[in-house]
């Protein structure tokens, strides 16, 4: 669904992508130490990029982006999708009242925090902000998933209250990895504890607007 509203987003906004069939950027096996397996994917990406002609490469990935811009030595430009559409580029107007969650690797790593919010202003959503964010966002608690134990449930619970305090019906956030974890705790919270909102990626809620075009 994310590389689907993705491409929605770009057509409506006037865009002609291509779409190139890359490799996973490598982001987990570098941060695993598996560098042997992180230059082979890194070596095959880059070959794939160049052979495209392409000049800019878009993703709607937090960690894509972050890696993708630090850990390759790309001669084009990389964008994360929100800095695409941070203006009022799709024409979409929306009443919905969001609040939205900094991932990590596009906030404190890439030190990106206006644009997922001007794209979401541009819709015409109104952001209501948790306590902490920005540069002081609590972390999804992705990192300490191996284990699944109660610190990693701690800090998600953490977190999806903080949402719940808002009062907005939609939880945005840029990450894969921080929409399947908070999405992940949220299911298994509601046994016992109402969390009246969804978890959506920045690219599906914004294409959702759109409609059936």
């Amino acid at each position: 669904p994310i590389a689907a509203s993705s491409m929605k987003l770009l057509n409506k906004a006037g865009y002609n992508p291509k779409l190139l069939k890359l490799k996973c950027c490598g982001h987990d096996q570098l941060w695993q130490g598996d560098v042997q397996t992180f230059e082979k994917l890194k070596e095959q990406n880059i070959k794939l990029i160049k052979e495209s002609g392409i000049k800019k490469l878009v993703t709607s990935c937090a960690e894509c982006y972050r890696t993708f811009s630090k850990d390759y030595e790309l001669p084009i430009e990389v964008i994360h999708i929100s800095q695409l559409l941070n203006d009022d580029k799709l024409g979409i107007k929306t009443d919905a009242v969001v609040t939205y969650h900094d991932a990590c690797r596009l906030g404190r790593h890439m030190g990106e925090y206006d644009a997922p919010r001007n794209a979401i202003k541009a819709a015409g959503a109104k952001i209501i902000e948790m306590e902490h964010n920005r540069e002081n966002a609590w972390c999804c608690g992705v990192s300490s998933m191996m284990n699944c134990d109660d610190k990693s449930k701690a800090i998600r619970k953490t977190r999806l209250d903080e949402a719940k305090k808002t009062g907005a019906k939609v939880l945005v956030t840029t990450c894969p990895k921080c929409l399947a974890h908070l999405s992940c705790m949220k299911e298994e919270l509601e046994s016992v504890e109402k969390y009246d909102f969804e978890i959506k990626d920045l690219s599906v809620f914004l294409a959702e607007q759109i409609g059936g075009e």
